[in-house]
């Protein structure tokens, strides 16, 4: 078996020759790429100026509000390429009115974000400026949302966290919740477009003693009437009183007695309420 050729020291030279050059190139480009990434972190031109934000929901945040999200400033400008994206979404999703959020460097110096917001069903009346989505979730309305014109529910005091601020980024519990959120999604179902549902109050439907257990449901609802034989759209409102139990049977019954006998509900004053109790069986206490 032949023996492998033994390299000459010529061969070894350019051996060395070509790794020699080969590290010096590559040591070259590494230096260039460090000094160009200190060139662009100091250069004025990719300093960030622009703040674009999308959202597939009608909601946007306010730029302002945003940017204090991020961490910018205009006074202080941020540099593009110091700026982390990572960071930056981790950020916007530890803020609880943000269920989801991607953050986009676009060169020289803009910044876009696309946000998923949560949304609003109703608003908490035993704490301020607390909503919840449809999965329960609590946060804060504002800053983050256009002022709204969504119902306010009231839950039984035991059945939120006992705590003087608002439990933002947790979540509601117990049968109640589930309740809410059937009559959220069924009253405008039943009651139609013309009805507003400005209340739900559940703080008695617990009750132990069976007479003081009930819903209160405050709506406003649209009517057109003729007055001096000119027609007029009147608002009224009215307090419906319901059961736990029951409460969708009773809001159909309501329905047939506002088809059927109208005068019974309508009131010359509309600065008032009208009371309609539905709690016993195909009775209506007005």
């Amino acid at each position: 078996m032949a023996n492998p050729t033994i390299p000459t020291k010529k061969a070894w030279g350019l051996i060395f020759l070509s790794v020699a050059l080969i590290n010096g190139t590559a040591l070259l480009g590494l230096s260039y790429y460090r000094y160009s990434q200190v060139q662009q972190r100091t250069d004025s031109a990719y300093h960030i100026v622009a703040l674009v934000q999308t959202t597939a929901q009608r909601d946007l945040l306010k730029a302002g509000h945003l940017a204090e999200l991020l961490g910018l400033s205009v006074d202080e400008p941020t540099n593009l390429f110091s700026f982390n994206s990572n960071e930056a979404e981790e950020k916007l999703k530890s803020t609880v009115a943000i269920k989801e959020a991607k953050v986009k460097k676009i060169r020289p110096g803009t910044i876009h974000v696309d946000l998923e917001l949560r949304e609003p069903v109703a608003l908490i009346g035993n704490f301020a400026n607390t909503a919840f989505d449809a999965t329960g979730t609590l946060f804060p309305l504002k800053p983050y949302f256009t002022p709204k014109k969504i119902p306010v529910v009231y839950f039984e005091e035991a059945q939120l966290p006992s705590s003087s601020r608002p439990p933002w980024g947790s979540s509601l519990m117990g049968k109640n919740s589930e309740l809410a959120y059937l009559l959220l999604t069924n009253i405008p179902r039943i009651l139609g477009d013309a009805t507003h549902l400005i209340s739900v109050d559940l703080s008695k439907a617990a009750a132990p003693v069976l007479g003081q257990r009930q819903i209160i449901v405050i709506l406003e609802e649209g009517e057109e009437k003729i007055v001096e034989q000119n027609p007029e759209f009147w608002k009224n409102k009215r307090i419906l009183r319901l059961t736990p139990e029951n409460w969708e049977h009773q809001l159909h019954n309501y329905v047939r007695l506002r088809t059927y006998h109208p005068k019974a509900l309508f009131q010359e004053d509309r600065s008032r309420f009208r009371v309609v109790d539905l709690r016993l069986n195909n009775l209506a206490f007005i």
